[in-house]
């Protein structure tokens, strides 16, 4: 298999029979990462030059794992349940969403050259690496030239002959602009139902989206003279993403989680392990059920899955 980063076929130096993984060394971008066994079997859910997209976003903006130790190992599991004992290096490829509409894609394309190259008049050569940070779904050169010619039509690079380009000042504007929102927008909104049986599971979302950085906002807590459900679109908006229970399930959580989905918005869902299992009447809704979702035994281990698939997850 090709190094996901550069393409190459002499980043792979070790396998690791142990974990069925494979390990990569990629001295164009100096990381070293591991990917899991079941990434070259992966369905037709999504394919292989997706999942090396995301494998190079993932790298090029997080450069360091946070036990500087281990190496980020990455895996494709549509079905992943988060374990107890899960490291806080593995990453599933399958709760990161892959770009689906052209704005969605021309931002994140502006984030990757930016993460590669952080600097106004930095040269790019599209052939090579950097295809990568393009997002296209195939090896057709047909894509890569559709989706550059894109980017520079709406301004967002300057090219300087038939493949060397830079981002422009309007690309550059839109940066800004991506960079300000991601670092304002530290807040995560609460859908659940609030009762006395969910105090627990509120305080551990609380702790949860605090130790990941973000500041939790649950709209019972908020004072305001407005009607309810202009108040709930208001702070979904200007939330990065939604975390959701449904242990006890609440058809305002649901709407809450669909509105946010409506808006591009990372949903979290979390579920205790006896509601998931059936143990307290109806499972989850068919809908969400199909999602990854983190089951939980205890507020103790929903706190430590909820930051540790904050901080996996959302950008």
């Amino acid at each position: 298999m090709k190094c996901p980063l550069c393409g190459g076929t002499e980043c792979q130096n070790k396998f690791e029979s142990y974990s069925n993984a494979l390990k990569y060394y990629c001295k164009e971008y100096d990381r070293e990462f591991l990917l899991s066994g079941n990434i070259e079997q992966t369905n037709n859910t999504i394919k292989q030059n997706q999942l090396n997209n995301l494998i190079f976003e993932f790298v090029i903006r997080n450069a360091v794992c946070g036990d500087e130790n281990k190496n980020w190992w990455f895996q494709y599991l549509s079905d992943y349940r988060l374990q107890d004992k899960d490291a806080s290096n593995i990453v599933n490829l399958a709760e990161i969403n892959y770009p689906d509409t052209l704005a969605e894609k021309t931002d994140r394309i502006l984030l990757n050259l930016y993460n590669i190259k952080a600097g106004y008049g930095e040269w790019f050569h599209l052939g090579g690496s950097f295809a990568r940070a393009f997002f296209t779904d195939t090896d057709d050169n047909t894509e890569l030239v559709g989706v550059y010619t894109m980017l520079q039509e709406l301004g967002y690079i300057t090219v300087k002959s038939k493949w060397y380009f830079m981002i422009s000042a309007k690309g550059w504007q839109r940066l800004d602009e991506l960079i300000r929102k991601n670092r304002d927008r530290k807040q995560a909104f609460i859908a659940m139902a609030f009762k006395s049986e969910t105090q627990g599971i509120r305080e551990a979302f609380r702790k949860g989206i605090s130790n990941a950085g973000f500041k939790p906002i649950a709209i019972d807590e908020k004072e305001h003279n407005n009607q309810i459900v202009p108040e709930i679109f208001y702070e979904i908006d200007n939330s990065s993403f939604l975390v959701m229970d449904v242990t006890y399930p609440n058809y305002g959580a649901y709407y809450e989680a669909g509105y946010a989905l409506g808006k591009g918005k990372q949903v979290i869902i979390c579920c205790r392990e006896d509601s998931f299992n059936g143990g307290m009447g109806d499972k989850p809704h068919f809908d969400i059920a199909q999602k990854s979702m983190i089951v939980w035994n205890n507020e103790t281990d929903l706190v430590e899955k909820l930051e540790k698939r904050i901080r996996a997850t959302v950008k």
